[in-house]
């Protein structure tokens, strides 16, 4: 069975689980609420339409793999301080000491109209010698209506699955992503902490009356000293990416806070983007 995660700090131990991001945080706007606590990034998006709220995100992960590696790996641990302001929170990630670092940039925003977007910018640098080919991936396990059964999953447009149950809309959005799949619960997180390669296939939606989940890949190359973005969007509503886009441009680019992470990090030079023509399924 699923537990849910207290929104408050979570009394878990983290040993064995430096995998996980060791952040607790919770940033605000409007009426609306998103809270990351614990070592599964177990968070929690408030609905004033829900009075106090239930707990709708389960989980919302990110991970990835460098070209070479056997198996996907979770974030590892903070290596710099959470810098948090009242609707912004931004993290700092070593993947591989020196070489390979990442920023996870949160925002949340009120759409109006009962409808929120919590945006998450993942920025990956490479200050190595060599250009840098990684797949990143981003999952949700939204638990709409604070019930973990349900839920109906579509693809409502490309890169993005809306979730349904008893009569409440929420999307989740990867931003030009390459591929997504919508399992049910918890395939998708079991293939992507297993010993083995896991590549999306575009397939599993729709689902319904379901614990549905959802994940999106891109695949990046980054040439030596450069750094690359990819963002991903949860919240509630039924909105398009591009409202979702709309709505939150002002949030600033986090490469200027990566640079103070790298002493003499190269300037930004390109970015190759390449795009798989066809993905075996997980």
């Amino acid at each position: 069975m699923k537990h849910q995660l207290s929104t408050l700090a979570v009394a878990v131990s983290l040993l064995g689980l430096s995998g996980y991001a060791q952040a607790n945080f919770t940033i605000t706007d409007g009426e609306f609420t998103y809270t990351q606590g614990g070592p599964y990034a177990s968070s929690t998006v408030l609905n004033g339409a829900y009075g106090t709220g239930p707990d709708n995100l389960f989980q919302d992960n990110w991970y990835y793999r460098v070209s070479g590696d056997t198996a996907e790996s979770a974030l590892s641990p903070v290596i710099a301080p959470t810098s948090t302001t009242t609707d912004r929170a931004v993290l700092n990630y070593d993947i591989v000491f020196g070489t390979i670092a990442a920023q996870l940039d949160y925002s949340i925003t009120d759409l109006g109209s009962g409808e929120v977007s919590v945006k998450e910018v993942m920025t990956i640098t490479n200050s190595g010698t060599k250009a840098l080919t990684i797949d990143l991936f981003y999952y949700v396990d939204l638990d709409v209506a604070g019930t973990s059964n349900g839920d109906s999953a579509v693809l409502a447009e490309p890169n993005r699955i809306l979730f349904t149950d008893s009569g409440y809309a929420f999307s989740a959005i990867g931003a030009n992503a390459d591929a997504y799949q919508v399992t049910p619960y918890n395939s998708l997180r079991t293939s992507l902490e297993d010993s083995g390669i896991t590549n999306l296939n575009n397939t599993g939606a729709p689902l319904s009356n379901i614990d549905a989940t959802t994940a999106f890949q891109w695949s990046l190359t980054i040439d030596a000293g450069s750094s690359a973005s990819v963002t991903g969007y949860i919240g509630i509503g039924d909105y398009t990416e591009a409202e979702a886009v709309a709505a939150t441009t002002d949030v600033p680019e986090p490469e200027s806070n990566l640079a103070m992470l790298f002493t003499g990090l190269m300037a930004v030079v390109g970015l190759r983007r390449r795009r798989r023509s066809a993905q075996p399924a997980a």
